[in-house]
C-alpha cells in the first residue's frame, strides 16, 4: 500500500511540474552507456524476459501503471510512434508497474484501443527499481546492443515530429 501511495504522489509530482517541454529539454543523455541485463520481466506466457532479448533493435522501454494519470495520457502517443517506425528496428516495450498480474494491463490497453506495444509487466517493481527507477512514468532508450543511452521522466508527445527524427538518427548511427 506504501508503494502505491508513494508511486501515485511521484506521478502527480510529473502531472504538475515536467508536461510541458520538449525532447531536448527533458532527455537525460548519459555520459557512458549502461548496462541493463539485471533486469527481469514477465511476457503474457509467465516467461521471464530480458531487454537483452530484444538486442538488434533500437527500444524506447516506458515504465508505466493504469493508475498513474501522466502514464495513461502519453501511452497512446507511444503507440502512434510505433505505427510512424513500422519496418525499421523500432520497439516500444511497456512495461507496466499494475499489480494483479498481466491482465489488468492487457486489458487497460485493449479497453483503451491501444495497439502495437510490446508489454511486459513489473508487478513488485524489481526491474524498475534496479535500473534506478524512481517516478512513474520513466522511459529509457535503449541503443540496439542493449544499453541505456538515455531517459526521460515524465510524459511526452512521443509521436512529435521531434522524437520521430531522433529516434530515425538512433537507427541510422546503430
Amino acid at each position: 500500500m506504501k508503494r502505491v501511495l508513494l508511486l501515485t504522489f511521484l506521478s502527480l509530482v510529473w502531472v504538475v511540474g515536467a508536461s510541458a517541454g520538449s525532447l531536448k529539454d527533458k532527455l537525460d543523455i548519459l555520459d557512458e552507456s549502461r548496462n541493463l541485463s539485471q533486469a527481469f520481466f514477465l511476457d503474457g506466457q509467465g516467461e521471464q524476459r530480458q531487454l537483452q532479448d530484444f538486442a538488434g533493435e533500437i527500444l524506447l522501454v516506458n515504465f508505466w501503471a493504469t493508475w498513474c494519470p501522466p502514464c495513461v495520457k502519453e501511452l497512446p502517443s507511444f503507440a502512434r510512434l510505433q505505427s510512424r517506425l513500422v519496418g525499421k528496428p523500432v520497439r516500444v516495450i511497456a512495461i507496466s508497474e499494475d499489480f494483479g498480474g498481466f491482465d489488468v494491463p492487457r486489458k487497460f490497453l485493449e479497453d483503451k484501443g491501444i495497439e502495437g506495444l510490446t508489454l511486459l509487466l513489473d508487478d513488485k517493481g524489481i526491474g524498475f527499481r534496479s535500473l534506478g527507477g524512481r517516478g512513474l512514468p520513466t522511459t529509457l532508450i535503449v541503443n540496439a546492443s542493449g544499453r541505456e543511452i538515455a531517459r526521460l521522466v515524465g510524459d511526452l508527445e512521443w509521436d512529435s515530429d521531434e522524437v520521430v527524427t531522433y529516434v530515425e538518427s538512433l537507427v541510422e548511427n546503430k
